[in-house]
């Protein structure tokens, strides 16, 4: 495989022109002129030639165009035809859903698939769309996927079909492909794109480096493995140590109902079993645990991240999932949540999340979701101090290591729980986490 010197890589590419005034009014006319035609054939012909992207980019007029498209479709008994369209606007367009009140409900129906399918197909990397638009619609024809790889020719594979001659043009029948492009050092990215008939589709690939093996097996130190039985079966979530003094982040759902924990941390060297859960937060998902040593490393944090940055999260091995997934952020703020704009798997949640050196920059919460290290801390801190209240038992009482919960006051030679709960379950565990009553852990 070519090594490639260049982070874009353009399978054929340019983003699309902004629309004039003039095409603008053009292609509403195109629209209404449609509505009050007889004879489906002109009808999709001026749809069609509304959709032409020299007549503007997708907005929502375009998207109305298609919808009318598809609807003249489905009335000519071509309903592949329909949801290839449908789902092109879909795909392009998702600011500008269907009217459901002034399209019929089997056209609703058909948009609504099509946006559900699009949904999960979230591109992998970058990517910009163009078309050549043909001057007439032909639904019997090809389209065309061109690919122009630069300087450089990466390997450009149409799943179910084969490779693309980098440089060359890929004849294809209507219809929904998943294009893979690859070269050594950069991580592959899979694109979902409609062909259609007639039409030439380009597309910008914006390839990104893969994560260096030396930040990965760096991070992974600091990644643990949280297990436990859960109603009898066993459960492999993932956290992270997030400070010097062993303090482990994880979800709130890693440890919930959990029995006796284990944590296999240090890059799998050491295992601890019994690992006391200190503090929980049920509005955030968060769970703090406490690993019984004096000292570790921990990340140090990422201070420039920014909307579109690329991240990866990293996850303990023999849970579920890759180790190292890659996602974009779609939205950044250090004060709030935010959004990744590719999924992540379901396994990565409890994972750190990093930039390209290696920087944390937060805790993965959900497949789309991640929360920023500031957002956190206050948490931690609150471990910290309650981790720093201790009980000891009456010399010689035979009173063991306890977990109370927050307001546990002594009284003579005992421990009693504000509000009369339990310091357990009478066999040595803690009382499952709780937000309202953070719990305490005491060392040997």
């Amino acid at each position: 495989m070519t090594r490639w010197k260049r982070r874009v890589l353009v399978v054929c590419a340019i983003v699309l022109a902004a629309k004039p005034v003039a095409a603008q009014q053009d292609r509403a006319t195109l629209i209404d002129e449609a509505k009050v035609t007889f004879g489906d054939s002109t009808v999709i012909r001026l749809l069609h030639s509304a959709m032409a992207p020299s007549r503007g980019g997708p907005d929502s007029l375009w998207a109305t165009a298609g919808y009318e498209l598809a609807l003249a479709l489905l009335r000519i008994e071509q309903p592949e035809q329909a949801m290839l369209w449908l789902r092109t606007v879909a795909r392009h367009a998702p600011a500008f859903p269907i009217d459901v009140v002034n399209f019929p409900p089997d056209v609703v129906a058909a948009y609504e698939q099509a946006a559900r399918s699009v949904a999960a197909e979230a591109d992998d990397g970058a990517v910009s769309t163009q078309w050549g638009w043909p001057a007439q619609l032909d639904a019997d024809s090809e389209g065309t996927i061109e690919v122009a790889a630069g300087e450089a020719q990466p390997d450009v594979v149409v799943e179910t079909v084969g490779p693309v001659q980098p440089g060359g043009i890929m004849s294809l029948p209507p219809g929904t492909y998943s294009v893979t492009v690859s070269a050594d050092g950069w991580e592959p990215v899979r694109v979902r794109r409609e062909v259609l008939p007639g039409t030439a589709l380009r597309l910008a690939v914006e390839l990104v480096p893969l994560l260096p093996a030396s930040v990965e097996a760096d991070v992974a130190s600091n990644v643990v493995r949280i297990t436990h039985q859960r109603a009898g079966q066993p459960v492999c979530r993932s956290g992270y140590i997030a400070t010097t003094d062993g303090l482990v982040l994880t979800t709130l759902d890693a440890v919930r109902d959990a029995g006796p924990i284990s944590v296999s941390a240090f890059g799998g060297s050491r295992t601890f079993t019994d690992v006391a859960v200190v503090a929980t937060d049920a509005s955030r998902d968060l769970a703090v645990l406490r690993l019984p040593v004096e000292s570790t490393p921990a990340m140090a944090l990422s201070t420039d991240i920014a909307t579109g940055d690329y991240a990866w999260s990293v996850q303990a091995s023999g849970c579920d999932g890759d180790n190292v997934n890659r996602s974009r952020i779609a939205s950044w703020n250090a004060a709030a949540a935010a959004t990744l704009g590719v999924p992540l798997p379901p396994g990565a949640a409890g994972s750190a999340l990093i930039d390209r050196g290696g920087f944390l920059i937060g805790i993965v919460t959900g497949p789309s979701n991640a929360l920023p290290d500031a957002l956190t801390r206050d948490l931690i801190e609150r471990a910290r101090t309650l981790i720093a209240v201790q009980i000891r038992p009456p010399a010689g009482g035979g009173f063991p290591w306890k977990w109370v919960g927050l307001g546990a006051a002594v009284a003579g030679v005992g421990v009693a729980l504000a509000g009369g709960g339990g310091g357990g379950d009478g066999g040595g565990n803690p009382p499952p986490p709780t937000t309202g009553g953070i719990i305490i852990t005491f060392p040997n």
